[in-house]
């Protein structure tokens, strides 16, 4: 009687964070919701025969010491790094990440057993006061109504088990917070890692630990109460990041976008080159910036091609990350690199808050950048970040994959 009891009051709304949120308008960012409730029907069906081809029957108890829950390839990717590090784990998929994954999880039975709650799903609609939440309810009519079916699906699947953590890179999400009010609710532990850069738009984290890149992150999170927070660095780029001292760092490296001119880029190259002098200096281009033939021509200036690989290793070696208006000065932080640009390339609007935030250094003009890279000592940079920065006491693991297991003690 409790269970049907909790399933008539659940807050199918707030379950659905990502949808709901007038913040985030997700809906309306990818141009869809269009149709009302013909899509969202539209929409349930197709879901429902996707997970009836690729066979989404696997139902069963879930007996792991340790299972992970991923709805994305970013959501993996830093579960990925901690799962290769501990015994008895298992994966569970979800979303678009579970699609053309034959026998991934049991989805059908979800979706299917959703279509029972449909009185209980009207009685919501007609009690939801939000004109924007309704319109959700229309056009995500698969995903409000799921709820139900994953409620009864992740409460069979968690119910005596003898999972002791249940690890999440996603907190908005309608399977991510359906399961992690299921484990809480049956006792299992839950853990929250940060699988991308936040906002304030960001639901208040209800997770019983929650492992943070830094001080950015803690700042822009709300948190219950019995939520305990760690900062840990960036999980997702471990490996990635090099461990190189400052002082054995290579000079600068420029980074350049599309929209900049080959004339323009060979000839800021040019002083860079000048005022750095025999000091290694890197460059890269924009992943999709096709001019191969002007990365050969600076390649033959002496400049080291970076444009390959990602870009937080590439960054990592560099004591400098010089570029204009440009979201690599996130990635720079990150990576214990110091950003610097001048008013003529950044431009005069803040775009990402990078200035205000005191994320890169901006000159007012390039020749004081120039004399600024020509006179800076080793012992003068500051390769912290807030962005990705760790607790005092976790500071002893070099991971962040060992900080998370020495709190967890797995």
């Amino acid at each position: 009687m409790n269970f049907f009891y909790t399933l008539f009051k659940l807050n199918i709304v707030d379950y659905n964070f990502d949808l709901s949120s007038e913040e985030i308008k997700q809906v309306e960012r990818l141009n869809s919701g269009k149709f009302g409730l013909l899509e969202g029907l539209a929409r349930y069906f197709y879901n429902l025969l996707k997970s009836l081809v690729f066979l989404q029957f696997n139902c069963c108890k879930h007996t792991n010491k340790v299972v992970f829950f991923a709805g994305s390839k970013n959501q993996f990717i830093p579960l990925e790094k901690l799962n290769k590090k501990i015994d008895e784990t298992k994966f569970i998929y979800h979303g678009s990440y579970s699609d053309y994954k034959f026998f991934s999880n049991a989805e059908f039975f979800s979706y299917f057993i959703s279509l029972f709650f449909l009185p209980i799903y009207i009685y919501r609609y007609l009690k939801t006061s939000s004109s924007y939440q309704r319109k959700m309810m229309r056009c995500r009519f698969d995903r409000y109504i799921h709820t139900y079916g994953l409620f009864c699906l992740y409460g069979f699947s968690f119910k005596g088990s003898r999972t002791k953590y249940v690890f999440f890179s996603n907190d908005h999400t309608v399977w991510t917070r359906v399961a992690n009010s299921v484990c809480r609710l049956n006792g299992i532990e839950t853990v929250y890692i940060q699988h991308a850069n936040v906002s304030k738009t960001f639901p208040k984290l209800e997770f019983d630990y929650a492992f943070l890149d830094g001080e950015y992150s803690e700042s822009v999170y709300e948190r219950q109460k019995y939520t305990k927070v760690y900062k840990v660095g960036c999980l997702r780029f471990e490996g990635e990041i090099s461990l190189t001292k400052p002082e054995d760092k290579l000079n600068t490296i420029l980074c350049f976008n599309r929209l900049d001119s080959e004339e323009f880029i060979v000839s800021l190259c040019g002083k860079i080159l000048e005022k750095v002098g025999l000091q290694i200096v890197g460059f890269r281009l924009h992943p999709a910036d096709r001019r191969v033939h002007l990365a050969k021509k600076l390649e033959s200036m002496g400049l080291k091609n970076e444009t390959k690989g990602s870009s937080i290793s590439s960054l990592s070696k560099y004591k400098f990350c010089f570029a204009g208006n440009s979201s690599v000065f996130l990635d720079a932080s990150i990576a214990g690199c110091k950003s610097i640009s001048y008013e003529g390339w950044f431009g005069t609007e803040d775009y990402y808050s990078f200035k205000k935030n005191g994320i890169v250094n901006v000159f007012c003009d390039l020749n004081l950048l120039l004399s600024y890279l020509g006179q800076i000592d080793d012992s003068s940079i500051e390769v912290s970040s807030i962005y990705n920065s760790v607790d005092p006491e976790l500071i002893c693991c070099q991971y962040p994959s060992e900080r998370i297991m020495k709190v967890l003690k797995l």
